[in-house]
């Protein structure tokens, strides 16, 4: 819990120092302090993980109470996660750091509390990934979700940050609702709260899994899609990621999205695998709908938020193929495809952070047209994000796909993989039509990049995926050691 209780320290001390400072320079001190200390506790975590042997699992019977031993796990696969939702906090931050103030409009989102905000919501996605049963798991859940409904609305006098935080508030409520719904049928079936106990419970040749328990996990896994944007509970998404500042969006896309894996994946796993024939129909059929709608409905955006937030919807699809597979390797796969995944999202809204047309702030896509001349190596970077996300080879996001292709040949899952393929044909218009507008339209106005800090991170993103290309095993290695402790819990 180590990392879990620096997190909450930290973040009650940054609000006290926010507090005492003047105005006019608590946010800059808060803001550069959350990212060190965030960029700190990722080398830690990369130096832990460097010596942990293959086997690598912890209890707490030395460290914390019994009761904590119930309800938190720390193990490889619970660090690999943390190294990423960590290191996805640190980049929203750091790429916000250059808007401190500079923006009259917006000077209400970036305040200190803000990035106390974030904090809490990174302690509670570190916390959903090693809940260990359905009590932590919700702690967890809802301390990130409570605290990205209050981020979503920050710009209160923005009438589209308003709206975006309400139907996000609305709709989470809801899935609140039927998480707690589904727990309650899963604890008054298999009389259990822990994970290790729902599956003993189903373990049991004389205890079959009952209609109360199915109908408990087929809602905890519709709650659990809400937080991922899987069809048909994406609803939400396209507003949310237009009418919110860039920034939180970015962090939902990243962050959140990995956490809400992490965690679904531990609880297919290690809660729910006896009842493989049971729940994988359901997670096909999300897959396959996320996908030809994300990728469908991404083709006529005009608004770059609203591009990438369909075009997000379509990613989970593919990933959610590898969850259907149920494997190792399909396990091993997604993890790569979500670190590949945040590699370019990071990157991507690094660049709109930066967009500017005419002086102010602009999210047409129509604006990018003629980049390429007036900004190359933008244009560039952007360009190889483009096509590593429309998995293009021999750029690392092909691998990604491939990975997940494969697993779900190799589990005969036949119907899934070519549904996948033929979506992510479709996706390869929409990318690439990115590129030709940089490259082949005649500039529309004067688009510039602003801030040097997105412009670090875009292309740090770009060279990340060229570096990813030529060496996908630094990733697939870990991967594996984080998966083989997962299926041997």
């Amino acid at each position: 819990m180590g990392v879990e209780i620096v997190l909450a320290t930290s973040a009650l001390s940054l609000l006290l120092i926010g507090l005492a400072l003047p105005a006019e320079i608590a946010t800059r001190v808060v803001s550069h302090t959350a990212v060190i200390l965030l960029l700190s506790m990722v080398a830690v975590l990369l130096w832990a993980q460097g010596q942990l042997p293959l086997t690598f699992t912890s209890d707490y019977d030395e460290l914390t109470s019994l009761m904590l031993t119930k309800h938190f796990r720390f193990d490889a696969f619970a660090l690999y996660v943390k190294i990423l939702i960590l290191f996805a906090s640190a980049c929203v931050l750091f790429i916000g750091l250059g808007f401190i103030g500079s923006e009259p409009m917006r000077k209400s989102l970036y305040r200190f509390e803000y990035v106390v905000i974030i904090l809490f919501a990174t302690l509670g996605m570190c916390l959903m990934v090693s809940a260990q049963s359905l009590l932590a798991l919700y702690v967890g859940l809802e301390l990130q979700s409570l605290a990205l409904y209050i981020a979503a609305a920050m710009q209160r006098d923005n009438l589209r940050s308003s709206e975006a935080g309400l139907k996000y508030f609305m709709l989470g409520a809801l899935s609140s609702g039927l998480l707690l719904f589904g727990f309650s049928l899963l604890y008054g079936s298999a009389e259990s709260i822990e994970f290790a106990g729902i599956l003993a419970s189903l373990q049991s040749p004389s205890h079959p899994a009952p209609t109360m328990l199915l109908v408990g996990m087929v809602l905890t896994l519709a709650a659990i899609a809400f937080k991922i944007s899987a069809v048909p509970f994406h609803m939400w998404t396209p507003d949310v990621y237009e009418g919110a500042p860039s920034s939180i969006v970015a962090f939902l896309a990243t962050a959140s999205k990995i956490a809400a894996l992490a965690l679904l994946m531990r609880l297919l796993v290690e809660a729910f695998l006896p009842l493989l024939d049971d729940w994988r129909p359901i997670i096909s059929i999300l897959a396959i709908a996320s996908m030809f709608l994300g990728a469908l409905a991404t083709i006529p955006q005009t608004n770059i938020k609203r591009f990438i937030a369909y075009s997000a919807i379509a990613h989970i699809g593919i990933i959610l193929i590898g969850f259907a597979s149920a494997t190792p390797d399909s396990m091993r796969a997604v993890l790569f495809y979500l670190c590949v995944y945040m590699t370019m999202s990071l990157g991507l809204f690094a660049f709109v952070l930066a967009m500017r047309s005419s002086g102010e702030v602009t999210e047409r896509i129509q604006d990018l047209a003629g980049l390429a001349h007036s900004d190359a190596k933008a244009a560039l970077a952007l360009s190889v994000l483009m096509f590593s996300m429309a998995g293009l080879p021999p750029f690392v996001g092909f691998f990604a796909k491939f990975y997940i292709f494969l697993a779900a040949l190799r589990t005969e899952l036949v119907l899934i993989a070519v549904c996948g393929a033929l979506a992510s044909v479709i996706s390869a218009f929409y990318y690439i039509r990115i590129v030709k507008i940089m490259y082949f339209d005649e500039a529309q106005g004067n688009l510039v990049l602003q801030g040097v800090g997105n412009r670090w991170i875009l292309y740090a993103s770009a060279i990340a995926v060229v570096g990813l290309t030529l060496a996908p095993s630094l990733l697939l290695e870990r991967g594996e050691q984080a998966i083989r402790v997962l299926f041997a819990s």
